[in-house]
């Protein structure tokens, strides 16, 4: 089924892949939160660099991106 979060990123996808800790997230909750915020963050200023500022942000293009997104899925 292509499930795995390397089949997904190179799908288009998923925008990203959150690295997790040795031995999964639950053997260290603060390592996972950094990367979770770290990759936030990084995908909050691609949007900035996409789109402009956040206090200008039009809706209906980030919609329209992400639609455009999810329609190349597949093809």
């Amino acid at each position: 089924m292509k499930l795995t979060a390397r089949d997904l990123a190179e799908a288009g996808i998923v925008d990203s892949i959150i690295p997790e800790p040795e031995g999964g997230a639950h053997e260290d909750y603060a390592q996972s939160g950094d990367a979770v915020r770290d990759a936030l963050l990084g995908a909050l200023l691609d949007i900035e660099t996409k789109f402009g500022r956040a206090a200008d942000l039009d809706a209906a293009a980030l919609l329209a991106d992400r639609f455009e997104k999810y329609r190349r899925v597949g093809v």
